[in-house]
Parts: structure tokens; sequence; C-alpha cells
């Protein structure tokens, strides 16, 4: 039978899937074309570009967070202060991936994405972001206990 995994290693995990997600989201809202709404609460600009990497689309966050997960993710293993510093920041990060998984799939319709991409998309990017800070605060504990 094997070992059950610590909340850290489900944190890491976690952090992992929502970088892979980012990047094969992002793909997919290149060639269907769907743009992010959350934000300006109405699409300026239907089209989607490799420069919409830089703002988000509906199933990508904006680089600036991206980068910090990844980053994030790579350290919270560390049994270092950056790790622990890691782990916090992937809480933080989570509950502002979750608010924006709730702009997305609750936020007015958009004439661009299917109303399914926009609610599943959203549901998912919330649960996953819900899971950094419950995963990461079950690591903190876990580390201040020794």
């Amino acid at each position: 039978m094997s070992k059950p995994r610590s909340a850290g290693q489900m944190l890491v995990s976690t952090g992992a899937v929502l970088a892979i997600l980012s990047l094969a989201g992002f793909g997919l809202c290149l060639v269907f074309q769907w743009p992010s709404q959350f934000v300006l609460g109405a699409v300026a600009d239907a089209k989607v570009t490799l420069a919409d990497v830089v703002t988000g689309t509906v199933l990508s966050p904006p680089l600036a967070p991206w980068v910090i997960l990844v980053v994030a993710t790579r350290l919270a293993g560390s049994r270092r202060w950056w790790g622990t510093v890691a782990t916090a920041v992937l809480c933080v990060l989570g509950v502002v991936f979750a608010i924006g998984g709730w702009g997305e799939a609750f936020g007015p319709a958009n004439p661009a994405v299917p109303r399914a991409v926009l609610l599943t998309g959203g549901i998912v990017w919330m649960l996953l972001g819900l899971s950094l800070p419950t995963f990461g605060l079950r690591a903190l504990l876990a580390r201040r206990r020794g």
C-alpha cells in the first residue's frame, strides 16, 4: 500500500496542474478565439493573439500571476524559509485564482465565448484555486509542528 501524500506534496502537485492547465487553456483560447471578460466586463477586442499571454484569457491567467505560480510552486517544496514564503504566496494566489474563476463563470454573458466554456473553466479555476490555500494552510501547519 502506498503512503498518503502530504499537504505540501498536494500543494506542489496542484500548482503544477494549474500551471499546465494555464498553458493548455491559453492554447485553446488562441485556437478558438476566446478572450477574457472578467476585468473589463465586456470584450473590447475579441481577437486573441500571442500578446494576450500578458493580459490572460478566459482559460488562462495573466502572465505575472502565472510566473509567480510557477516560481512559488517550484520553491514550495523546500524546507528552507523560502519554501514557507512560497507556500504562503500560493495560498494568496489561490484565492486570487478562485475570484477570477468566479468572475469568468458567473459574469455577464460573452458573445465570443460559449457559456459552457465560461462555466466549466470558471468552476475548474475556482476549485483548483481554493485547493491551493487548503493544502497550503495544512502544509504551513505541518511545517510549524516540525
